[in-house]
C-alpha cells in the first residue's frame, strides 16, 4: 500500500494498537454514556461482532442476528485470541478424553452457553450456569436442576444437586435425600434414602463406595447399595482414603481406624499409633513395639519391632514402591508382601526400585529382590547413578555408582559389568540432545571417559572434552588440550588425531573438512570419516557449489590449483583455469584463463557451456560504464538460475544451461522472481500530456521460457525503474498514465499475463494471503477477489482492516464507511441488516476509545 493509503487508514490501525487487541480478538464496544441511543459497531472476529443498538450492547453473528448479550468477564480476552485458539487445539490433541479448554462462556437473556476460542458453539445458551473447572465433565444447571455434560453429551438426568464420583457413578439429590446414579446402567443403583454422602474424589485409587449418613450417623455403602459399615459413627472430612480402611470415623468421641472388609476397629490414641504402608497394609504400635496388619485385616508381622517406616521417607520425592523398612535393636531389614525379605541385621538400607544397598560395618553391598548379592561388601558407599533418585525417579536406569575412598566406579545390573573406582566424578549426560540418548560421563583430573548404560566403554579416559558428531551413531568429536579430532567408539580407535582447530562435515556426507590456523586464515583439507586424506591442506576456501559439489581454492577466485570435490561420490575433479568464480547458483562456475574472457562451467557435467563473457571487471561488473563496448557481454547477477547480461546499453538473459534465451535488447530489467517472471523495459519516444515528444520506459513481462506474457506495454518512471514494485504476491503489476497526466495508475496481471484488474487504481494492496485486493481510487476504497471480481465497489471513504493480522487482515462482514456512516457488508457485496436496525440505519465507530 502506498503512503497515501496508509495515512488514510491509519486511525483504524492506531485504534487496534491502542486497544492492545491481538490479531483476531473480539473488540468489546463500551456503551456510549453520552448518548446511549447511538449505534456503535466493531470488527467481526471468530464469527461475532459487538454492537450497541438502542442503548443495548450485544453480539451479532455473520447473519446480523443477535447471538448473545455478553461474554463472561474472565473469558472476554479468549474469543478470537490466537494464543487461546492454539492452546485449545493443543489440549484437544494432547488430552482427547478430557473436556476441551480453554472455553468461552457467553450469556443470552440470562442463560449461559459455551464457545471455542475460535467461535464454534459447544453448548447453546440454554443453561442457568455452566461450571467448566474440571476436565472430566462440566456441571450444567437448568431450571433449578443440575446435571453433568461430558464428551458423550448429558451423562444423567437433571436432579436438585449432583456430584461426580468415578465417571460412571454420580451422587445425586432430589429433595433432602441422596442416592447414586449409574451412567452405564442408566438408572439409580443406590436409592435416594441417605442424608449426606462423602467421597475421596482425589484418591489415586477411586473407591467403589461412599461414606453415607443415615439418621445422623455415618457408615459405608458400595455402588450396588450394600452396606459395608453400619451407620453408627461420626465423620469429619479428613484423611479420606480409597482402599480397605477408613480413618475419619469416630464413636463416642473416640477416633477410630476401621478395616472395611472385617469391620474391625482400632482406636487412635497417643499410645496407639498407626502408619499406612504400601499395599494397603497398616503398621501399628503395641506396647512400644510395632507390627503390621495386611489389607485383609490379618496380622502378618508381630509387634516386636522398634520402628516400621517407608524407605527413604525423608526424601521430598516420597516413596512409591512396595517395600517397607523394619528395625530391631538398631538394625534394619526389608519387608514386602507379608514377609520379611531381609532380616534386620543391617546398619543402613537404601531401596532403589527392586535393588537394595545394604550396609554393615562401613561396607556396602548391592542385592536384588531375589536376594542375590550383585556387588560384594567391598565399597564404602553404593548409590544409584541418578544422584536425585533416592526412592523415585530411576527412569528405568539400573546402574549404580561404587565409592572407594575418593574415587568412584560403576556397576551395571543388566550386564553384570563392574568398572573399578578410578574417577573423581560420574554423571549422566545426553550424548545427543536431539535423540535424547543418555551416556555416563566419568571425569578424572580434567579428562573424560564415556560408558553406555549397558557398561560398554564408548570413550577411554584420555580426552579433555567431547561432543556428538552430527548424527553419526559411532563417531565422537574429541578435544585434547585445544585441538580437535574424531574417535570411533565402535572400532575403539581415533580416526582423526587431535590436531585441528575446527572440524566440519560436508552436507550429510561422510566427509570432513579439517582446518588448521587462526579463524579467517585457516588451511583446509578434506578427509573421509575413516580419517583418510582426500585433498591436502593447501586450500583456504571450501565453497559449496551445489548438488554435493565443493570448490576448493587457495586464494580467492584465483583458480591455480583449484579443485572440485563431490561429497556424494567422493570424486575429485581438477580445474585448469587461472580464475574461477563461484556464482552461488547450483552446479555453475564462471571460469577464465586470461582474466579477460570467461565461460560458464557446469560442474556436474564437467563441461564448458556455450557463450563467452567479458570478465575483466567481474569482481564488480556493475562498475563498467553503460555503453562501454566489450567484445563479449558482461555477466551480471544470477537469481533463481537466470542471470542478466549486458552488451553495451542493452540487457538480456542467460539461463544456467548457458542458453541466451533473451538477447540483449532491453534498457532496464528486473531479475526473475520465484515464479520465473521478470519485467523488461525499453525506451520509447512518446507524446506526453502536454504534447511533447519525450523518451519514456515502457515495460512488459516475460517468462523464463523466453515467451512474452504481457499483450501490451506499460509506462514506467524512467529514472526510478528499479525502485518500482512489479510483483504483488504472485501477481504482476501493470500501469498506465492517469488521464489528467498527474500520475500512474495500477492494475494486475496473473502470472500467465492475463489481466485481472485494469490499470485504473492509485493503489492496490494484497490481503488475506492473496484472497482479496484492497483497491484505491483517489480517496475511495473497494475490494476485489483474487480473480479480479469486484466484491465491494470503490466508493467507500474507509474500511476497518486490521493490518497487524497478517494473512487475515480482512474479515467479512466488513465495516465500510460512506458519507452517511458505517455499515457491515458481506463477502457477496450486500449490506448486513443487524437485529434492531433497518436496512438504511448506519453505525458509528466509537471514537472515544480510538
Amino acid at each position: 500500500m502506498t503512503i497515501l493509503t496508509m495515512k488514510l487508514l491509519l486511525p483504524f490501525f492506531f485504534a487496534l494498537c491502542c486497544l492492545g487487541v491481538a490479531a483476531q480478538e473480539v473488540v468489546e464496544v463500551p456503551r456510549s454514556t453520552a448518548n446511549p441511543d447511538k449505534r456503535i459497531a466493531s470488527q467481526f472476529s471468530s464469527g461475532f461482532a459487538a454492537v450497541q443498538v438502542n442503548g443495548k450492547l450485544f453480539y451479532i453473528d455473520t447473519l446480523g442476528k443477535k447471538a448473545f448479550d455478553s461474554i463472561d468477564e474472565q473469558d472476554a480476552a479468549k474469543l478470537g485470541n490466537e494464543h487461546s485458539i492454539n492452546e485449545y487445539e493443543s489440549h484437544r490433541l494432547q488430552y482427547p478424553e478430557a473436556m476441551p479448554k480453554p472455553v468461552v462462556k457467553v450469556w443470552k437473556d440470562g442463560s449461559a452457553g459455551l464457545l471455542t476460542p475460535n467461535g464454534a458453539w459447544l453448548l447453546p445458551t440454554e443453561y442457568a450456569d455452566i461450571d467448566v473447572r474440571f476436565p472430566e465433565a462440566w456441571k450444567v444447571r437448568q431450571q433449578g436442576k443440575e446435571s453433568y455434560y461430558g464428551k458423550a453429551g448429558l451423562l444423567l438426568p437433571f436432579f436438585d444437586e449432583v456430584g461426580y464420583l468415578d465417571g460412571e457413578h454420580f451422587d445425586v439429590r432430589d429433595g433432602d435425600r441422596w442416592g447414586i446414579y449409574s451412567y452405564d446402567a442408566k438408572k439409580m443403583v443406590v436409592p435416594m434414602v441417605y442424608e449426606k454422602f462423602d467421597y475421596c474424589g482425589g484418591c489415586g485409587r477411586k473407591p467403589a463406595y461412599v461414606y453415607a449418613q443415615s439418621e445422623g450417623k455415618w457408615g459405608v455403602v458400595d455402588f450396588r447399595g450394600k452396606v459395608l459399615i453400619d451407620f453408627e459413627y461420626d465423620h469429619e472430612h479428613w484423611g479420606m482414603r480409597g482402599d480397605e480402611w477408613v480413618q475419619s470415623f469416630a464413636k463416642d468421641g473416640q477416633k477410630l481406624l476401621i478395616h472395611i472388609p472385617t469391620r474391625s476397629t482400632y482406636p487412635l490414641t497417643t499410645d496407639a499409633r498407626y502408619q499406612f504402608l504400601p499395599g494397603s497394609m497398616l503398621a501399628y504400635a503395641k506396647g512400644g513395639k510395632f507390627g503390621i496388619i495386611d489389607k485383609n485385616g490379618q496380622q502378618c508381622l508381630p509387634a516386636e519391632y522398634d520402628s516400621i517406616h517407608l524407605p527413604n521417607d525423608d526424601n521430598y520425592l516420597g516413596y512409591s514402591g512396595s517395600y517397607t523398612l523394619i528395625e530391631k535393636s538398631g538394625k534394619k531389614g526389608v519387608f514386602r508382601d507379608g514377609a520379611v525379605l531381609f532380616q534386620p541385621e543391617w546398619d543402613e538400607v537404601m531401596v532403589y526400585d527392586d535393588f537394595f544397598v545394604l550396609t554393615k560395618d562401613g561396607k556396602s553391598s548391592l542385592w536384588d529382590a531375589g536376594k542375590r548379592q550383585l556387588v560384594p561388601p567391598s565399597f564404602s558407599e553404593i548409590m544409584h547413578l541418578n544422584d536425585y533418585f533416592y526412592s523415585s525417579g530411576s527412569k528405568g536406569i539400573t546402574v549404580f555408582k561404587l565409592k572407594d575412598r575418593a574415587l568412584y566406579g560403576l556397576y551395571f545390573t543388566e550386564t553384570d559389568a563392574l568398572v573399578k573406582p578410578a574417577y573423581h566424578s560420574i554423571e549422566l549426560v545426553d550424548r545427543d540432545e536431539s535423540e535424547g540418548e543418555e551416556v555416563i560421563e566419568c571425569t578424572r583430573q580434567g579428562r573424560k571417559a564415556l560408558y553406555s548404560l549397558q557398561g560398554e566403554e564408548l570413550l577411554p579416559l584420555h580426552y579433555h572434552d567431547w561432543d556428538p558428531w552430527y548424527d553419526s551413531g559411532t563417531l565422537l568429536q574429541v578435544q585434547l588440550n585445544d585441538k580437535l579430532g574424531l574417535y570411533d567408539w565402535r572400532q575403539r580407535k581415533e580416526v582423526l588425531p587431535c590436531a585441528y582447530d575446527h572440524l566440519e562435515r560436508l552436507d550429510k556426507s561422510n566427509y570432513v573438512v579439517s582446518e588448521v590456523g587462526d579463524y579467517g586464515s585457516r588451511t583446509k583439507e578434506i578427509r573421509n570419516e575413516k580419517g583418510e586424506v582426500l585433498l591436502n591442506d593447501q586450500y583456504n576456501n571450501v565453497e559449496a557449489v551445489g548438488d554435493g559439489w565443493y570448490l576448493l581454492t587457495a586464494d580467492g577466485n584465483v583458480g591455480l590449483g583449484a579443485q572440485l570435490f563431490n561429497s556424494q561420490t567422493g570424486t575429485i575433479q581438477g580445474m585448469e583455469w587461472t580464475y574461477v568464480w563461484n556464482l552461488e547458483t547450483p552446479n555453475l562456475l564462471l571460469v577464465s584463463q586470461d582474466g579477460q574472457t570467461g565461460s560458464l562451467y557446469d560442474v556436474a557435467k564437467a563441461n564448458l557451456l556455450d557463450g563467452k563473457y567479458d570478465v575483466s571487471n567481474y569482481s564488480d561488473p556493475y562498475a563498467a560504464a553503460e555503453g562501454t563496448d566489450t567484445p563479449y557481454p558482461l555477466l551480471l547477477q544470477f537469481q533463481h538460475g537466470i542471470a542478466a547480461i549486458r552488451a553495451g546499453n542493452k540487457i538480456g538473459f542467460v539461463d544456467s544451461l548457458g542458453r541466451q534465451f533473451i538477447a540483449p535488447q532491453y534498457d532496464a530489467v528486473t531479475l526473475f522472481n520465484t515464479n520465473g517472471v521478470a519485467a523488461v523495459a525499453k525506451l520509447r519516444s512518446v507524446t506526453d500530456a502536454w504534447g511533447r515528444q519525450v523518451d519514456r520506459l515502457t515495460y512488459r513481462f516475460v517468462a523464463s521460457s523466453g515467451a512474452t506474457l504481457s499483450k501490451v506495454e506499460y509506462p514506467a518512471l524512467s529514472a526510478y525503474f528499479l525502485d518500482l514494485d512489479f510483483f504483488l504476491g504472485d501477481y504482476l503489476i501493470i500501469r498506465k498514465e492517469s488521464p489528467e497526466g498527474s500520475g500512474v495508475l495500477m492494475g494486475l496481471e496473473d502470472r500467465h499475463g492475463n489481466t485481472i484488474l485494469n490499470p485504473e487504481y492509485n493503489t492496490i494492496d494484497i490481503l488475506n494471503g492473496g484472497q482479496y485486493f484492497l483497491l484505491q481510487q483517489g480517496q475511495r476504497f473497494g475490494i476485489a477477489d483474487k480473480g479480479g471480481k469486484i466484491v465491494l465497489p470503490v466508493k467507500f471513504e474507509n474500511m476497518l482492516i486490521n493490518r497487524y493480522a497478517l494473512g487475515n487482515e480482512l474479515i467479512f462482514p466488513l465495516l465500510c464507511k460512506q458519507p452517511s456512516g458505517w455499515m457491515y457488508y458481506t463477502r457477496e457485496g450486500y449490506t448486513l441488516t443487524v437485529a434492531g436496525m433497518t436496512d438504511s440505519d448506519v453505525f458509528e465507530i466509537n471514537q472515544s476509545i480510538w
